[in-house]
């Protein structure tokens, strides 16, 4: 594998990761529990 194709993998990663993490609120955004992978599960669930 090329080191490319491994950044693109981290960055992935690290997206998939941080949305269970409610940390939008570091930058103040409202509602940002509803930006979370648990809120998209609660929400196809119902």
């Amino acid at each position: 594998m090329s080191r490319l194709d491994d950044i693109i993998g981290a960055v992935i990663l690290t997206a998939f990761t941080l949305g269970w993490v409610d940390w939008l609120w570091v930058f103040g955004v409202e509602a940002s529990r509803s930006y979370t992978w648990w809120a998209l599960i609660a929400r196809f669930g119902q």
